[in-house]
């Protein structure tokens, strides 16, 4: 038996409305398997529970739609108590909006020019007393000074092959004229083809 008729013949079981034959059809069909049996519980128990509503509940919708009217006149009125924005002010909101989203443009291009997506970047920073020396992933030797910070990628992944340098180091740049080798410093960029 299908759920959909059982829960027919449990409702017409509730309202007393069931024959002989379609009860024990109902009883079979409930015994059958106990997730019935638990379905037909927990519909009787919600069927016992609305018998505390009232039967004569009539919702009025001439009421309901003028307290709606009532909501929506009250928060016109609100609107009209908000202070507004002088064409002055807002026209100094658009200049900061600008300026901020102009801002965020140009730290985004710096950051995908200085950086581009995907790359892993590394950095080898020596103290006063020792320096340090790197191969980087291109074959490129780098000794590194004391006092001194080198950023490169993992992996050299662009046409270029590009590092930051705040400090002294000696480069052994490997040869490669196709993807020359450019060396960010402060105020200063060298670009080498290899020795």
């Amino acid at each position: 038996m299908e759920q959909k008729r059982f829960i027919n013949l449990l409702h017409r079981q509730l309202t007393d409305q069931l024959d002989q034959q379609d009860e024990v059809r109902l009883k079979d069909w409930m015994e059958d398997d106990s997730a019935n049996e638990d379905l037909a519980s927990r519909i009787a128990e919600a069927w016992k529970a609305s018998e505390s509503y009232a039967p004569d509940f009539d919702p009025s919708v001439e009421q309901g739609l003028s307290r709606l009217k009532g909501r929506i006149a009250a928060a016109k009125e609100a609107d009209k108590k908000a202070p507004t924005l002088t064409v002055r002010s807002r026209s100094l909101f658009l200049r900061i909006a600008v300026a901020a989203t102009l801002a965020f443009g140009l730290f985004g291009l710096w950051q995908y020019t200085s950086q581009s997506s995907g790359e892993v970047w590394q950095v080898a920073q020596t103290n006063a007393q020792k320096g340090d020396a790197k191969l980087l992933s291109d074959g490129t030797v780098v000794s590194i000074n004391s006092n001194t910070k080198l950023e490169f990628p993992e992996e050299f992944k662009n046409t270029e092959r590009r590092v930051r340098l705040d400090g002294e180091a000696f480069f052994d740049v490997a040869r490669d004229t196709e993807h020359p080798f450019i060396i960010e410093m402060e105020g200063a960029t060298v670009k080498v083809l290899g020795t």
